[in-house]
Parts: structure tokens; sequence; C-alpha cells
């Protein structure tokens, strides 16, 4: 079984654990079966993915929640509902991506990386934060980012960012394609 998945028998023990916390099937339920869910993914994939994933839970319970008004119909509740996949669903990505540049500048530390413009060494400046507007909302990631030591050019480069494909525009490749 892959460390995420979550096979009958673990589920009923974090759904039993959750109705014990939450005091039955009640809002807190829900509020504690997302907790149990996130230990579990905090356990194999780290805090910060936890943490989307309770960002993103969050977000669905508040739009379940919440019905449609009297002047909503179906063209509307679609609408939202788009909007809200992609609140739910951005903060998991970001982590996802923000944990492979983090494992690639890690393996390439101290490596000399030359220059994209003159072929000339680069130095790194520490990890820049950098920001991208993607189909699921702005994606905010920091990365290694190292610049030319000649005097006379001016420009620097992104090594993990180009092996994940990120563009050094504003825009994810795809929303550039849509």
């Amino acid at each position: 079984m892959h460390s995420t998945e979550i096979c009958s028998s673990p589920w009923i023990e974090i759904c039993e654990k959750a109705f014990d916390i939450g005091g039955g099937f009640s809002p807190g339920f829900a509020e504690a079966v997302c907790s149990q869910l996130a230990a579990q993914i905090g356990r194999a994939h780290g805090e910060a993915m936890a943490d989307a994933f309770v960002a993103g839970a969050t977000e669905l319970a508040h739009f379940a929640a919440h019905g449609l008004e009297d002047n909503e119909d179906a063209i509307d509740a679609e609408r939202e509902a788009v909007a809200v996949s992609r609140r739910i669903v951005r903060p998991v990505l970001e982590a996802k991506l923000q944990a492979r540049l983090d494992a690639l500048d890690e393996q390439a530390k101290g490596d000399p990386v030359p220059c994209p413009k003159c072929a000339e060494a680069t130095e790194s400046e520490g990890r820049r934060s950098r920001t991208w507007k993607s189909v699921l909302g702005p994606l905010s990631l920091k990365r290694r980012y190292s610049s030319c030591t000649q005097p006379e050019c001016d420009a620097g480069i992104a090594p993990s960012q180009r092996i994940l494909g990120l563009p050094d525009g504003e825009y994810t490749a795809r929303l550039e394609s849509e």
C-alpha cells in the first residue's frame, strides 16, 4: 500500500477517533476527521502538506455549509463550485511544488551553475520568493537563485525552477495555454 492510501481499517479508526473527539456527528466531527487525516498526511509528507490539506478541507467545509441564496441558479452554483475547487487544490499543489523545489535545491547545493547568457560562473543569492499566476490562483514558491559574477552581464538563473518547468514569466505554462 502506498504511504498515503487509507484502506478501510485505518479509515474506520480515524472516524472512530474523530467521533470521540468531536462528540458524535456534529460540526466538531468534520473538524476532528480533518485533524486526524492531516496528522496522517503530516507523518507521510510533512507539516507543510498537512497544513495545505487543512486549508483545502476548510475551504470545502465552508462551501458545503452554505446553501444557495434565493437569487442563485445552477449556473451561479457551478461557477462557485469551480472557484472553490481551485481554492481547495491550490495549497496542496503549492506544497507539492515547494517540496520538489526544496529537494532539487538541496541536491544541487554547491554545484557550479553557469550563467545562461555568457556561460561564466554564477553566485548564489540564496533562496528567493517568487509568485506565478496559475489556473488555480497565485503560487508563491521559494527557490535558489544565482546571478552572473561578470559585471557586464545581468543574467540570473534558478536551476530548480527550470527543472520543474516553471517559466521565467509571470504565468504558468498551463495558464498561458488557456
